[in-house]
């Protein structure tokens, strides 16, 4: 068991597109303005975690706090340009705390579980207003079977993983959130749960290695939108992926 802590300092200078943008942004449907006189991010992170391990079992628990000065975030001004919003760049003190949880179990020799969470909320100091694109809350549980070998193929392998991402309002401001007022799209998402599948093994042909793995992302084809996707405005998040991927290394032993 060990118990460690972390204090560290951070900076960012605004970039080029912040300082001095101003247009239409096609990919938000907005106007964007940037601000030539916002100075540099900086912020103090500590964070805390303890970690648990035996011979089959792992635990991490970490707890972490931000504290960002001069912040720099995108605003609504509220004014409308050739039926577009106006958004500016703006700055401010913000806040991040959060929490992340992970543990693995090897339950045989041949089944390992695994479970992850994480939760984070973030504010501006003084308003209280929710800070932008953040991570809605989620949690995740997988199981992986494995063997060294199974008749002709080496390190078989099947996976199953099952996410469940919690509701999300955009906060004030953020890239999108006109969409909640428009009839198509959206910036506040729904909850979802999305499941994903995977497995593979290696193979001898002719004394040359095969690997064959086969991955399949949002198996029952879920309709939603991450909180997080670019094209949540327009467009659901992908559906049903399926990718099979053949390797094999040429030359050398």
């Amino acid at each position: 068991m060990a118990l460690a802590a972390n204090v560290s300092r951070g900076f960012r200078a605004p970039t080029l597109f912040e300082l001095y943008v101003s247009g239409v942004h096609g990919g938000v449907a907005a106007i964007q303005q940037g601000n030539p006189d916002l100075e540099e991010e900086t912020s103090i992170n500590t964070d805390i975690s303890l970690r648990w391990a035996t011979g089959d079992s792992r635990f991490k628990l970490t707890g972490y706090r931000n504290v960002i000065d001069d912040y720099i975030f995108t605003r609504d001004t509220g004014n409308m340009m050739n039926g577009l919003p106006v958004f500016v760049f703006d700055q401010g003190k913000a806040q991040l705390t959060g929490v992340e949880l992970s543990v693995n179990h090897q339950v045989t020799d041949w089944l390992a579980v695994n479970a992850a969470a994480e939760a984070v909320n973030g504010e501006l100091r003084g308003s209280g207003d929710e800070l932008p694109l953040l991570p809605a809350d989620n949690v995740r549980a997988g199981v992986v079977l494995d063997q060294p070998r199974l008749g002709a193929l080496d390190q078989p392998y099947l996976t199953a993983d099952v996410r469940y991402v919690a509701s999300k309002d955009a906060a004030p401001g953020e890239p999108f959130s006109q969409f909640d007022g428009a009839p198509f799209g959206t910036a506040s998402t729904s909850s979802y749960t999305r499941v994903d599948i995977g497995g593979g093994f290696a193979l001898d042909v002719q004394g040359r290695v095969v690997n064959l793995d086969l991955a399949v992302t949002n198996l029952f084809d879920e309709d939603y939108r991450d909180f997080l996707d670019t094209y949540k405005g327009y467009a659901l998040s992908p559906g049903r992926d399926i990718r099979l991927t053949l390797r094999s290394a040429f030359g050398g032993e």
